[in-house]
């Protein structure tokens, strides 16, 4: 099993765990929607995200706290990065030249 199958089953089981502890009500409609829509995706730890780009986890933490990052998960605690979100990132942040503007819209 790869680092991403592993990933995804832990944010599964996390998701699971999480609602439950919490007694968090969802319904068994919700919840599989929930683990539906992450069940194909290849989700990064910022740690993942962090060594993939050289920066440190305080730089990504800081990213998110002001909204200059790309989009992320977040259930309770735990930070995930959905892979195809990252990509789509880096490919708009790919330049030319020095004094072409960034093409990356930020979140809303």
């Amino acid at each position: 099993m790869n680092v991403s199958s592993e990933n995804n089953l832990t944010f599964i089981k996390f998701v699971i765990n999480y609602t439950k502890s919490k007694s968090i009500q969802l319904s068994t409609q919700r919840r599989n929607h929930i683990l539906k829509d992450h069940k194909n995706k290849i989700l990064l730890s910022p740690s993942e995200l962090a060594e993939r780009w050289k920066v440190t986890l305080c730089t990504l933490s800081q990213w998110r706290w002001n909204g200059n990052g790309p989009n992320y998960i977040k259930v309770g605690k735990s930070i995930l990065y959905d892979l195809s979100v990252i990509e789509d990132y880096e490919n708009k942040r790919v330049r030319h030249n020095t004094s072409q503007k960034e093409s990356y819209e930020p979140r809303t």
